[in-house]
C-alpha cells in the first residue's frame, strides 16, 4: 500500500453537512470529520499499521501529516490490521455533531461533538493514556449510553416516521391555541429533515409557527447549559396583526425557515434570551428569542413532550434597536442570520 492515502470509509452525515473519512496511509488509521470553514477538521487516531516509535516524529507533526502514535500510549505496540471496509460504519451523534467509528459491533474511534476543545480531539479504542491525537475512550458509561441512544435516534427517522406522527400532533395544538389553519408551507424542500411552517388565525391575530424542528436535537446546548435536556427541543412562533398583508407574511415565513434550519447549519443553539437581526425592511430590525413569560402570554403554547424531554416554545418578539442593544450586552448573541 506505500504511503499512498487509502480511504477505507466515506459517510455523509444526516444533515448533509459534515463527512466522516477513514483514511490510512500505511503507517496509520485516523478518523477525520470535516465541515468546511465553519466546522472545521477534526481528527482522531484509530490505529497503528507499523510498529510504534518511543516518541511523537515532530517531523510528522511539522509537515501536518498523521504521526504514528507512540507504543507507550496504544495497548497494541506492533502493528496492527488493516480493518475491513465492508464492516466498517459510522453512528453520528443525534445532534449530527459528532460521529462514532465500528468495525461490525466493536467500537474503534468517536469524535464527540466536544472535540477541538482544551487540546482534545476525540477517543480511540486502541488507546491506553492521554496524549495529543486520541484519549482512551471513557470507562463511565455516559459515552456508550449516548451512542446507544443516537443509534436508536436515527433508526427511528430511518422511513420518516417521527414527523408523520408528530406533525398532525402538533398541528392540531397550535389550532387549539391559535385558532384555524390558514396556511401551511414545506420548508424543508426535498432535505432532510423535514419541517413545516403554520400560519394559524384567530379573532385577532396571525400567529406562524413552526413545525417539527423539536424532532432534531438542538447541538452545543450542554456546552452552555447545565440542563441541556431543558433546551435542546424548541418550536419558534410569531404574532402578526390579523391584517397583516401576503407580503409580510411571506417575508416572515422566509426568515422563520431560516432560523428553523440554523442550529444544524451553523453549529450554533436558539433558546431563551437570545437575540438575532430581523427584517429591517417591515419594521422589524431585531427580535428576542424567549421562552414565553408573562408579558408575551399571546404567545404561550404548552407542547407535549418528545421522550420525555420538554419542549420550548420561542416567542420571537420584536425589539427596538436600543432594546436589542441593551439585551445583547448582557445576553447570548445569536450569530448574523443575514445568510
Amino acid at each position: 500500500m506505500g504511503n499512498q492515502p487509502e480511504i477505507l470509509l466515506h459517510a455523509v452525515s444526516p444533515f448533509g453537512n459534515l463527512e466522516a473519512i477513514v483514511e490510512a496511509d500505511g503507517r496509520t488509521i485516523y478518523l477525520y470529520l470535516d465541515g468546511g470553514p465553519q466546522f472545521g477538521t477534526r481528527a482522531v487516531w484509530v490505529r497503528n499499521l507499523v510498529q510504534g516509535p518511543l516518541t511523537f516524529n515532530q517531523e510528522d507533526l511539522q509537515r501536518g501529516q498523521a504521526p504514528v502514535l507512540p507504543r507507550i500510549h496504544t495497548m497494541r505496540p506492533g502493528p496492527g490490521p488493516l480493518p475491513d471496509p465492508e464492516k466498517l460504519g459510522v453512528v453520528w451523534f443525534a445532534e449530527g455533531n459528532g460521529v462514532a467509528l465500528y468495525e461490525g459491533e466493536e467500537l474503534l474511534a468517536v469524535i464527540p461533538p466536544w472535540s477541538g476543545m482544551s487540546g482534545f480531539h476525540g477517543y480511540a479504542a486502541e488507546c491506553i493514556a492521554e496524549n495529543e491525537v486520541c484519549w482512551p475512550l471513557p470507562q463511565e458509561p455516559d459515552l456508550q449510553l449516548r451512542l446507544e441512544f443516537s443509534r436508536r435516534y436515527w433508526q427511528d427517522w430511518a422511513d420518516g416516521s417521527p414527523f408523520r406522527k408528530w406533525q398532525p400532533q402538533l398541528l392540531a395544538r397550535y389550532e387549539e391555541r391559535f385558532g384555524k389553519l390558514k396556511t401551511y408551507f414545506n420548508i424543508n424542500g426535498e432535505e432532510f429533515p423535514p419541517r413545516g411552517l403554520g400560519v394559524f388565525e384567530s379573532s385577532d391575530q396571525l400567529t406562524l409557527a413552526t413545525v417539527g424542528m423539536s424532532l432534531c436535537l438542538q447541538p452545543l446546548v450542554e456546552m452552555a447549559v447545565e440542563s441541556p435536556r431543558q433546551h435542546r427541543r424548541v418550536e419558534l412562533l410569531i404574532r402578526l396583526a390579523l391584517d397583516a398583508d401576503d407580503q409580510t407574511v411571506q417575508a416572515v415565513a422566509g426568515r422563520m425557515s431560516s432560523l428553523a434550519g440554523f442550529p444544524w447549519r451553523e453549529w450554533a443553539w436558539l433558546g431563551d434570551n437570545h437575540t438575532c437581526p430581523w427584517l429591517p425592511q417591515l419594521g422589524l430590525p431585531y427580535v428576542g428569542l424567549f421562552a414565553i413569560k408573562a408579558e408575551h402570554q399571546h404567545l404561550f403554547c404548552e407542547l407535549p413532550e418528545i421522550d420525555e424531554d420538554p419542549i420550548q416554545a420561542l416567542g420571537l418578539v420584536p425589539l427596538t434597536e436600543r432594546t436589542f442593544q441593551v439585551l445583547n450586552s448582557n445576553r447570548v448573541r445569536v450569530a448574523d442570520l443575514a445568510k
